[in-house]
């Protein structure tokens, strides 16, 4: 094991990516792994977390295998907003439901009924692709599966459990979510229990930098051909994550993402809700800070499409 050597682990929405670094940022090498986001119906966007996972250990085991040596620790971020339902143990107990999932419209309805000081709370607009209307279509329409599961994850808090055995979540995803608190930085559970939801199937929440927030287990490490025992951090959603990596941290700063969808975003030093400009305001992946974001669904996705039928 190299002590000055990070695996981090991005898992995308159509692909989940590894790359080893030493401590001074130097890519030592990288790699990535597709899998497929499918649409029953018109409107629905899933994936299969065993996907996720097999893609998860591919990426992991080229990347390691290039770079020549073991990490020392873990570091994560991943696609936001969506939905991942599993059991006490954290299996998966149906597909993922996606951030570009439109199903749940109908569940805004529960929201607009909520009253100004609740929505001013969650500090966002209204989106069907949320977890929080997510969830509301699931106790809806499939409500088995909503009393079968213990946790609503973050799809990377979904798979640090994969990789530790521990159920948490973090500020930078869980305030994209509709079920937070934005400014008071933690869930916001007079919502939940309007939402008639279950706040028991919320994960507690660890900062998104400090402590690791669990070690990798003997069966994670088999798989991923790592040893037991190296330390995984709780990591961030992928816009938080990238803006801190890049040095994007000031009031002055703006970044510009692309990836299936495209992102622009500015941080905040005040928590101050756009929301009814159709702007967004998450928490950063820092201690304490926040950021407005403008977003598009769609932007490499429409390339990839273009490229398809081209």
């Amino acid at each position: 094991m190299n002590a000055d050597c990070i695996l981090g682990l991005d898992l995308g929405t159509s692909s989940a990516k590894a790359v080893v670094i030493d401590t001074g940022g130097k890519v030592l090498a990288q790699a990535s792994a597709g899998y497929a986001v499918t649409a029953a119906l018109a409107g629905y966007a899933e994936s299969e977390p065993a996907d996720w996972w097999d893609a998860v250990t591919a990426c992991t085991r080229e990347a390691v295998r290039a770079a020549g040596t073991q990490p020392a620790a873990i570091g994560l971020s991943g696609q936001m907003h969506g939905l991942v339902l599993t059991s006490r143990a954290g299996g998966a107990l149906r597909p993922a439901l996606l951030w570009p999932d439109s199903r749940a419209a109908g569940a805004l309805r529960a929201y607009q009924l909520l009253g100004s000081r609740a929505l001013a709370r969650l500090a966002n607009p209204l989106a069907p692709g949320m977890a929080g209307p997510l969830l509301v279509w699931i106790a809806a329409n499939e409500p088995r599966t909503y009393r079968d599961a213990r946790w609503a994850l973050q799809p990377k808090d979904w798979l640090r459990g994969r990789l530790t055995g521990e159920f948490q979540a973090e500020p930078s995803d869980a305030s994209a979510t509709l079920l937070y608190d934005v400014a008071g930085d933690r869930w916001d559970l007079e919502t939940v229990s309007a939402l008639g939801l279950d706040p028991s199937m919320l994960a507690p929440l660890l900062p998104s930098a400090g402590d690791p927030a669990g070690s990798l287990t003997s069966a994670a490490g088999t798989e991923l051909g790592l040893p037991a025992g190296i330390p995984v951090a709780a990591g961030a959603g992928d816009t938080a994550a990238a803006a801190l990596g890049s040095g994007v941290v000031g009031s002055g700063d703006i970044q510009l993402t692309v990836g299936t969808g495209a992102q622009v975003i500015r941080p905040v030093a005040v928590p101050v809700s756009r929301a009814s400009a159709g702007v967004n305001l998450y928490r950063s992946a820092t201690p304490d800070g926040w950021y407005h974001m403008g977003a598009t669904l769609s932007a490499g996705l429409s390339l990839n499409w273009v490229r398809e039928i081209m």
